[in-house]
């Protein structure tokens, strides 16, 4: 199902939506319209799991957490099929979060668009963030230790003050 039609189903109920799971299948360059995405203001966690095709897919991201200014708690876990993305359209389209305290990323498996995505939630878009979890994907010894050297390096970026959990 497109994003777009979601966004429109759930539209009725924006209000008062508190806790909403998406799975995205594809979020592609051509798939979100920015301006299809409701304002959930009341929206205090957000579940999202998607494959992310392409170098735009963290613009989207963009929109769909701008759409979420309450936002406390924010559940990622994304999978790729290219193996690079770029944060600098989504720098431009991103406003901060000031409620964002808790931001968990499931199934990380330490590529470089893994850390692309939490270095961009890290340093543009939780400016409130007390704690991050990356949960490292149950994958073979040899890939597991490299994703959770990529994880490690997230110390080197994270603000003071902010807990890291690796599991």
């Amino acid at each position: 199902m497109n994003i777009n039609n979601v966004f429109s189903q759930i539209s009725f109920g924006v209000v008062s939506l508190q806790s909403l799971s998406l799975r995205v299948d594809r979020l592609e360059v051509y798939d979100l319209i920015p301006q299809s995405v409701p304002k959930l203001l009341n929206l205090k966690n957000l579940r999202l799991s998607f494959v992310g095709a392409g170098d735009d897919c963290l613009l989207y991201l963009a929109f769909i957490m701008n759409a979420c200014p309450q936002l406390e708690n924010f559940c990622i876990k994304p999978s790729w099929t290219s193996p690079t993305i770029s944060r600098k359209k989504a720098r431009c389209a991103t406003k901060p979060h000031k409620h964002l305290k808790l931001v968990e990323i499931v199934e990380y498996k330490g590529r470089k668009c893994d850390y692309e995505v939490a270095t961009y939630i890290i340093q543009i878009v939780a400016v409130a963030l007390k704690k991050i979890v990356i949960a490292i994907e149950r994958i073979n010894p040899k890939k597991r230790e490299a994703a959770r050297s990529s994880a490690e390096r997230i110390k080197l970026i994270k603000p003071h003050g902010v807990e890291l959990v690796i599991i």
